[in-house]
């Protein structure tokens, strides 16, 4: 079955939103990766990708990408390089099964064209990544987190601000005390926590989204 996904071409489109996520430098390896990646049906959106500054350059990530699911076994014969990039695709995967298993992947090749792929799972919803990312995301990726975090700096309070959101929403009575909450304490392990963003968005006018009265802050 895998086969006969293969045998397909992915777009002209498809294509360029992959190659436009990773640096020039890594174009011969992107390309050799995406030979061996199954079709999707639908293409990675446009609209909803995130744009962002690294030290190789400008990078845009797509929001999701829509490709068969897969798994790291198939592809043991790729180079480290080319086993990272496998990995920082799949980590935008539309199921939260592949974006942890990707993303596990991934925290093992610390470089800082991979580092924004992580950096936007930060903010994700599913729990199970969070942990993931708190249990293999070492002291070597804090730099690398730190610079991403100085080169974007429009990124850090959206980040909270997901963060809180989703805790408030999903894990409050899980984690009653924010700072229990994993997607807080691999934030702030990494320096990327504003201690002053949390109070300026439960005191912003007009905010529905989140409802945090006597929350505990550091």
């Amino acid at each position: 079955m895998l086969r006969n996904l293969i045998k397909r071409s992915h777009s002209k489109n498809t294509l360029e939103i992959i190659h436009a996520a990773f640096p020039m430098s890594l174009a011969d390896d992107v390309s050799e990766v995406m030979t061996h990646i199954p079709v999707a049906d639908i293409e990675p959106p446009i609209d909803a990708s995130c744009k962002v500054h690294s030290v190789s350059g400008d990078i845009t990530v797509p929001s999701r990408v829509y490709f068969p699911e897969i798994l790291p076994s198939y592809y043991k014969n790729f180079t480290n390089t080319q086993k990272s990039i496998l990995a920082a695709i799949f980590t935008r995967h539309h199921s939260g099964y592949q974006r942890e298993n990707w993303a596990e992947q991934l925290t093992v090749h610390p470089s800082d064209w991979s580092t924004p792929f992580l950096a936007l799972l930060l903010g994700d919803y599913v729990q199970e990544i969070l942990m993931a990312l708190e249990q293999r995301l070492g002291d070597e990726w804090r730099p690398l987190f730190l610079d991403f975090a100085a080169r974007n700096p429009e990124w850090r309070r959206p980040l909270n601000h997901r963060i809180l959101a989703y805790w408030d929403t999903y894990y409050r009575q899980q984690s009653p005390r924010f700072v229990d909450y994993v997607g807080y304490k691999v934030t702030e392990r990494l320096g990327l926590w504003d201690k002053k963003t949390a109070p300026k968005l439960t005191r912003a006018k007009g905010n529905t989204i989140l409802n945090i009265p006597n929350i505990e802050f550091l």
